[in-house]
């Protein structure tokens, strides 16, 4: 069984106070593991963590002045690359300062069939390779543009991927070695795991880490919602009220399901996006027919969500007017959410717009641009 696993500190404790509670919505049974760094933790601190029901590790820490900011999590590098390497067991692991919007249960299905689940972090290998790190590590220099890891979220099985604690010995070898590194222990694994493996694990799924943009606003199909440290105007003027406003805002109940993460989804793959406008051809529109009568299964998801006209077109009329029904009815419980606007929401969290209708156009348009072209090239 996949364990949840999060560090935190007496600093940092409010953000880890709201990531379990998001959690415990979905997961009240599951294991969950609290590493505390030592310094300046209190009965107190313990006695906020009882009523989550976590099993608390301590991580001695002799001076919480030496505290590394990394992204600003106030957690130092060392202290994580120690709590990976005492993971015997299949964990997820979750940085304090996220929240869990939907159910983990596709994460660890993930962990548990291939062993790992990663997120890369928007940033180069070669972001990372500078400083005293160059001397621990051979980085070819058409290698410097491959992605890197997201150390935020990070699930693994140690059993089905044994190369994990090979590659945290190495992170904290050079941890040891170097005095500075870019993002902490984020770049240390990410040129770790270059150096055994020629390049890091494969990106499970942009939902698994999600984040705020620099405009204040997020999408609404990610799993794990990842606070960061931007700063906005509009939810508050620290990380921490921005964490607490995004916890109160989200129902609490609101289970929306990504369409590509369905079952119906990935069993039709792949799809006819290409021959959308050559539908009038028996073969795909056979295959627009067939998932359409299977996308019934669909009727029992209340809280379906896509964002392109094309996925619509592929959907059971039923279905699709069974989800707009929903939102319409729904839609103002997302009201105070800073989301970006969708199909199916505007950015007031007021429903906009009817997928089908857009489908029906865009397919109405494309077709008569197709047949355009063929009256203007029969005529020259």
């Amino acid at each position: 069984m996949t364990r949840v696993i999060t560090i935190t500190s007496d600093n940092y404790l409010q953000h880890t106070l709201l990531l379990l509670e998001s959690l415990r919505n979905w997961h009240p049974q599951i294991d969950v593991d609290v590493y505390a760094l030592t310094q300046g933790w209190s009965a107190e601190h313990e006695k906020a963590l009882a009523p989550l029901r976590v099993n608390v590790h301590h991580l001695q820490e002799q001076n919480a002045g030496n505290r590394k900011y990394t992204q600003g999590a106030g957690l130092q590098t060392i202290f994580k690359l120690e709590v990976y390497r005492q993971q015997q067991r299949p964990f997820l692991y979750i940085d304090s300062d996220c929240l869990i919007l939907r159910p983990l249960d596709r994460a660890f299905e993930i962990i548990q069939r291939i062993g790992w689940l990663a997120r890369h972090d928007g940033y180069n290998l070669g972001d990372y390779y500078e400083g005293d790190i160059t001397r621990q590590v051979a980085l070819k220099p058409e290698d410097k543009t491959l992605p890197s890891l997201s150390a935020g979220i990070i699930g693994c099985d140690p059993i089905k991927f044994p190369v994990w604690h090979q590659v945290i010995e190495r992170s904290n070898d050079w941890a040891s070695k170097v005095s500075h590194i870019l993002h902490g222990d984020q770049g240390l694994i990410s040129l770790a795991f270059y150096d055994l493996c020629g390049g890091v694990p494969a990106d499970s799924h942009r939902e698994f880490n999600h984040w705020i943009g620099r405009d204040g606003r997020t999408d609404l199909d990610g799993t794990i919602l990842h606070v960061l440290g931007w700063k906005h105007t509009a939810l508050g003027s620290s990380m921490l009220e921005v964490h607490r406003k995004l916890y109160e805002a989200w129902p609490k109940d609101a289970n929306i399901i990504d369409l590509r993460t369905t079952e119906f989804w990935q069993q039709s793959l792949p799809h006819p996006w290409p021959y959308l406008n050559q539908c009038d051809q028996p073969a795909y529109r056979n295959k627009v027919r067939q998932m359409r009568e299977q996308s019934m299964a669909l009727l029992n998801v209340p809280w379906l969500l896509w964002r392109d006209p094309n996925e619509s077109y592929l959907l059971n009329p039923r279905v699709v007017r069974y989800a707009d029904q929903f939102w319409r009815d729904n839609a103002h419980r997302l009201a105070g959410f800073p989301h970006r606007p969708t199909y199916h929401l505007g950015g007031n969290g007021k429903f906009v717009a009817h997928p089908w209708q857009s489908a029906r156009r865009w397919y109405r348009d494309t077709l008569a641009s197709l047949r355009w072209w063929k009256r203007s090239h029969a005529a020259k």
